[in-house]
């Protein structure tokens, strides 16, 4: 099992959209959840119209299931 925790923190609708994503040891995707914190005052409920409006923003939260697909992995080989 495996977790990934992505957080998407905005300071024009002051708000933080921290999502996980739960993984087989095959890795396929078990669970998904969101959850979303208001900045000004902790609550639970950021601005609708505001998530509405950056919807596709937010969901693009991207993430590598194996070293050798991070973009910088060239940059990991060891070196002979």
């Amino acid at each position: 099992l495996a977790k990934i925790e992505l957080e998407y923190r905005t300071f024009v609708g002051d708000f933080a959209a921290i999502k996980d994503i739960f993984f087989d040891s095959k890795g396929k995707i078990l669970k998904r959840s969101v959850k979303y914190v208001d900045l000004d005052n902790n609550s639970k409920k950021p601005d609708q119209q505001y998530l509405k409006d950056n919807s596709p923003m937010m969901n693009d939260f991207g993430y590598y299931k194996t070293t050798n697909k991070l973009p910088f992995y060239h940059l990991l080989a060891k070196k002979n």
